[in-house]
């Protein structure tokens, strides 16, 4: 019975895996590459996957101490992000109760060929300044579903969701104008280029258990099927970055194998 019920499980992961490859190759290819220039201080953190700690000053659905929590580093103009912020947005709706899963968004504006992606980003940010979490989460969620990407947004959309969100229009602008958060997003940036990111969307699992064997084997696995660099796992185990975006079934298969969990239904 335990040899039977070990080639179960095999064959399970085996699946699981095959179908998360099909899942993740079809979108892998489908990111902005526009040129980026790391800081000077720029260090090789590809096998520690060192990325800033996620606090409450992130902007974050679900609970900060989620079993596992994807750390997304995006650019508002890229079309890729665009689709994949719906997946995220969709694939949210099944862990409502935040405890095995959250979203964190943080900024990488490719700058080289979107200029206006920072400052769409130092925009969420004036939104967050006035209301906080949710508020930033609506407006990049409205920001998202107006923008024709690619760098065509009419930047007066920006002082437009403050307005129909009835923020403080003047405040907002105020901000805008300033560019207080340019630094803050640049920071973001940085950190992004460190962690190995080259293209977005660049996304981060972090799990707050390391792996065991058998889930870090078929991780390994997998990133034997994509370019170096593409999949990345940390030393500690705890952390795997995935550069490009997911489909909605690669995302939940994703989480599968990391948590070894069924995804949660939604209500």
């Amino acid at each position: 019975m335990e040899g039977s019920k070990n080639n179960t499980l095999i064959l399970a992961g085996s699946i699981l895996l095959a179908g998360l490859l099909i899942a993740f190759g079809i979108y892998a290819v489908n990111k902005d590459t526009g040129t980026v220039t790391p800081p000077d201080d720029t260090i090789d953190t590809t096998t520690t996957l060192d990325i800033r700690p996620i606090t409450e000053a992130d902007h974050i659905v679900g609970s900060i101490n989620a079993s596992l929590i994807i750390v997304e580093y995006s650019d508002t103009e890229c079309p890729y992000c665009k689709d994949f912020h719906n997946v995220m947005n969709n694939v949210m709706e099944g862990y409502k109760n935040g405890n095995e899963v959250a979203w964190v968004y943080r900024h990488f504006p490719l700058t080289s060929i979107h200029p206006k992606a920072s400052l769409e980003a130092q925009a969420t940010e004036c939104a967050n300044e006035q209301g906080g979490n949710n508020t930033f989460w609506t407006y990049i969620n409205n920001l998202y579903a107006v923008t024709p990407s690619n760098n065509n947004l009419d930047l007066s959309v920006l002082d437009n969701l403050a307005k129909d969100m009835k923020l403080d229009t003047k405040a907002f602008e105020a901000c805008r104008s300033s560019k207080r958060f340019e630094k803050a997003v640049q920071n973001s940036y940085n950190e992004a280029i460190k962690v190995g990111a080259t293209g977005t969307p660049f996304n981060v699992f972090v799990l707050k258990e390391a792996m065991p064997a058998n889930t870090l084997v078929k991780v390994q696995e997998m990133q034997k099927q994509f370019r170096p660099g593409q999949v990345t796992i940390s030393n500690d185990g705890k952390r795997v970055s995935l550069g490009g975006g997911l489909s909605e079934q690669g995302v939940t298969s994703f989480i599968t194998l990391l948590l070894e969990i069924a995804p949660v239904s939604a209500e």
